[in-house]
């Protein structure tokens, strides 16, 4: 068997890389490491070459469990595919230190803005209105199919009313997760292309306004909207008229 896969050519070898990479990213996280098949660099040389000769095994990029130095790499090494960013810390307990640690780590990725395919957010509302206050300008988003952001309030007066982070410009987007953010910002990520919606919000608008909107994204197939008491409505777009 090890003879067969030393002999397999390195774009098939490279393939197998990233199924690895996917299977131990998506596994259960508190049982592995998400970082644990980086150990396929250390097999052999020729492993090693051609696992950083692959770009699209080094376009998933976790900021929460990354460094600055280890995010710039995996920028390096992705070269120009579309890259899955993720930072997922939704605890306001948060140093000014860390703040800014991780307020560099967004601004290093969103260099590459015009590569990145999926983006999830999760972050404490000090940080959204950091990046709100020094970064005004609309964020590019060309290749951004899923976006998944979540303000996590840090006082009882800012649950279900955080600002969006940035002003998005993303015309490709068909999957938006969005939860702790007030109406009137996100309203303006509704566009005709939208498949699949789900909204966690304190507050809606009337209902009128709310049926226009949704009537304003033909395509939309999926829509969950949850009220913060646990209310649930799912919409199934294939079966409407």
């Amino acid at each position: 068997m090890s003879k067969n896969i030393s002999h397999l050519p390195p774009e098939l070898l490279g393939t197998c890389f990233v199924h690895l990479r996917d299977l131990v990213i998506g596994y259960d996280q508190w049982k592995t490491s998400p970082s644990s098949w980086l150990r396929i660099v250390l097999v052999c040389k020729r492993w090693h070459d051609i696992a950083v000769c692959c770009p699209p095994l080094w376009s998933y990029i976790d900021m929460l469990r990354r460094s600055l130095k280890m995010v710039e790499l995996l920028l390096q090494r992705s070269g120009a595919v579309p890259l899955t960013i993720k930072y997922d810390n939704e605890s306001f307990i948060f140093s000014e230190r860390a703040y800014t640690h991780l307020e560099v780590k967004i601004i290093t990725v969103l260099h590459h803005s015009h590569r990145i395919q999926d983006l999830e957010l999760a972050m404490p509302r000090p940080m959204v209105d950091r990046l709100v206050a020094k970064y005004p300008t609309t964020l590019k988003l060309s290749r951004l199919r899923s976006l998944n952001l979540i303000s996590t309030p840090s006082k009882v007066d800012e649950i279900g009313r955080s600002p969006l982070p940035f002003d998005f410009d993303c015309p490709k987007l068909d999957t938006l997760i969005l939860s702790g953010f007030a109406y009137d910002h996100i309203v303006s990520l509704f566009h005709p292309r939208l498949r699949f919606l789900m909204v966690l919000l304190i507050e809606y608008p009337a209902l009128d306004e709310l049926l226009d909107d949704i009537q304003s994204m033909p395509a939309l197939e999926v829509l969950t909207l949850w009220w913060c008491e646990g209310c649930e409505l799912v919409f199934d777009g294939g079966g409407r008229e």
